[in-house]
């Protein structure tokens, strides 16, 4: 059965969920520590196991220009939600591969 690939888009609902965050509210440091860890998690690329050792990879989408904590700070919900459906999904590309082998 292939791994089931989420759609663009479709996720930053979803993690804002996950900290509880209200409209109209400012996230606390820990609802955006909260997201920002699930953002990056979501990032997380597991590429390749020899022996008892295994190779992850963190490819954090082109559209942050810094860490997600840092990027999804100062944000309101809505903007935040925004944020995170803008980053892209794709897994590291071709070039991270050649610089990992």
């Amino acid at each position: 059965m292939p791994p089931i690939k989420p759609i663009a888009g479709s996720h930053g609902a979803f993690l804002a969920s996950a900290a509880t965050l209200a409209d109209g509210t400012a996230p606390t440091a820990a609802q955006i520590a909260m997201v920002a860890g699930l953002e990056v998690l979501f990032h997380t690329w597991h590429f390749t196991t020899k022996g008892l050792n295994s190779v992850w990879v963190v490819s954090i989408p082109v559209s942050y220009i810094s860490w997600p904590h840092k990027a999804l700070a100062g944000l309101t919900p809505a903007n935040m939600i925004g944020a995170l459906n803008a980053a892209s999904i794709d897994k590291f590309s071709v070039r991270n591969r050649q610089d990992i082998a």
